[in-house]
């Protein structure tokens, strides 16, 4: 399949400033990294049958390889839709240091997902160079250095994108002053996004990526309470390896608490929360099943069978993942909390997406 003009353009451009794009597409292989590991589900308001929706190129395209003209000569850096225009650009591992934002000029209204992890791109550059992505809805910045005293741009970033719905920060330096600014960027941001939302179609940011920072107890009160905000939109949230205490875990276990959260999966693993953590989570948890009971609701059995398996008598528990390995819970703590969450919640391990 040929690539689009304008994305071909683009393309040429980014592979000829920067050396380490072009070696890239020297190889073979599709793009198989972290843009890879996202949800490549046509973007909002795309039938699942248009031909422009975001699809991986085939590197079965044409057996030239050579051809910079077809889209298997770029498989190992970026997507692109039914008709050759380029819907995702994968630059993580690049080395970057530095970007024009006008090598993006020409693709700026198709870029769906931008993968900038471990680029060594300062954040103010990143913000220049995105914030003319107005499709924009998937970002990657992990492994980038980033600080509390950067944290007020990635809130620009944050406000200047307006479809953005995943933003992943992993492995930065981020504490809890960064925290802080994260969370009020979100709820500004959320109240901001009502207000357009019948034009565009937005549904806010609902993925946040922080494993590997320095969150803390303090920064997670004040994620707790961006979370408790009723315009918040944000339904996974990824806070492996933290430094994260029991204090930290009873900032979330109140959010829970309020009913006003939309989270549905929570990622804690690696930390420290201990029983004492886990014991406030099972709590939260417990206080909405009791407002349930008290509203009269008798079967407990239903509440499998009911939507999503997550309500009970109007009262709404979102939460349907929990992964709190390696804290320190212990058996009886972990037993507690799963008959806490019945059967509608899974506990688990692991680190997946």
């Amino acid at each position: 399949m040929s690539v689009s003009a304008a994305s071909l353009a683009a393309l040429r451009s980014l592979r000829d400033a920067y050396p380490t794009i072009s070696k890239r597409t020297q190889t073979s292989a599709n793009v198989n990294g972290l843009l890879d590991s996202f949800d490549t589900s046509p973007p909002a308001g795309c039938s699942n049958n248009s031909n422009t929706c975001a699809t991986y190129s085939d590197s079965n395209d044409s057996n030239d390889s050579n051809d910079d003209t077809l889209t298997s000569y770029w498989s190992a850096a970026a997507a692109f839709d039914g008709e050759g225009v380029i819907t995702g650009l994968d630059l993580g591992g690049c080395r970057l240091r530095s970007l024009d934002p006008s090598v993006l000029a020409g693709i700026k209204s198709s870029l769906v997902t931008l993968n900038l992890a471990n680029t060594d791109l300062p954040i103010s550059e990143t913000r220049d160079a995105v914030s003319q992505l107005d499709k924009l809805e998937v970002l990657c910045l992990g492994g980038n250095g980033i600080r509390d005293e950067s944290m007020d741009i990635v809130a620009d970033i944050i406000k200047t994108c307006p479809c953005l719905t995943r933003i992943d920060m992993r492995y930065n330096d981020i504490g809890p002053i960064g925290a802080k600014v994260l969370s009020r960027a979100i709820v500004e941001n959320e109240k901001a996004r009502i207000g357009r939302e019948a034009a565009n179609g937005s549904v806010g940011l609902t993925v946040l990526h922080l494993e590997g920072n320095k969150i803390g107890d303090e920064g997670c009160q004040y994620l707790a309470s961006a979370l408790s905000s009723a315009t918040c939109s944000i339904s996974e949230l990824y806070l492996g390896d933290n430094s994260i205490g029991p204090e930290g875990a009873t900032h979330l276990a109140r959010a829970l608490e309020t009913n006003n959260t939309s989270l549905e999966k929570l990622f804690l693993e690696g930390n420290r929360i201990g029983p004492d953590g886990a014991s406030a989570l099972t709590d939260a948890l417990e206080s909405l099943w009791a407002k349930a009971r008290m509203d009269g609701e008798e079967e407990e059995e239903k509440i499998a069978d009911q939507d999503e398996g997550r309500t009970r008598e109007g009262v709404s528990i979102a939460l349907q993942h929990l992964y709190l390995d390696n804290n320190g819970v212990g058996k009886e703590g972990m037993q507690r909390l799963a008959k806490a969450l019945k059967s509608s919640t899974t506990i688990g391990e692991g680190f997946g997406w």
